[in-house]
């Protein structure tokens, strides 16, 4: 569960960066 923390983490900031709204609550929902 830790690696799979650590990749959605980096996912977050990722779409944080490109500010792409909605799609993180979509892959975290």
């Amino acid at each position: 569960m830790s690696r799979y923390r650590e990749i959605a983490n980096d996912i977050e900031k990722d779409i944080i960066e490109k500010n792409i709204p909605g799609v993180c609550l979509n892959n975290l929902n």
